[in-house]
């Protein structure tokens, strides 16, 4: 158990990972804001395979189902 609030040391570890400029795999828990997670992983590349590949919009988009999840 630990005094801490739920998630921070899953915090801790994705600052530093961003300070080294390394990514985070995303198996786990993520707390990342929108602007730090998109500035991370490649918003442009992810939107247009998004498109190409779910024209419709059927499926939740990737900052949803890894952040947003709960």
């Amino acid at each position: 158990q630990s005094d801490h609030a739920f998630g921070y040391h899953n915090k801790k570890i994705e600052q530093k990972v961003m300070q080294m400029g390394a990514q985070k795999m995303l198996y786990s828990d993520c707390f990342y804001s929108p602007e730090d997670f998109w500035r991370i992983y490649d918003k442009r590349a992810y939107d247009g395979l998004k498109r190409k590949y779910d024209t419709s919009g059927v499926f939740k988009g990737l900052y949803e189902k890894v952040v947003k999840r709960k």
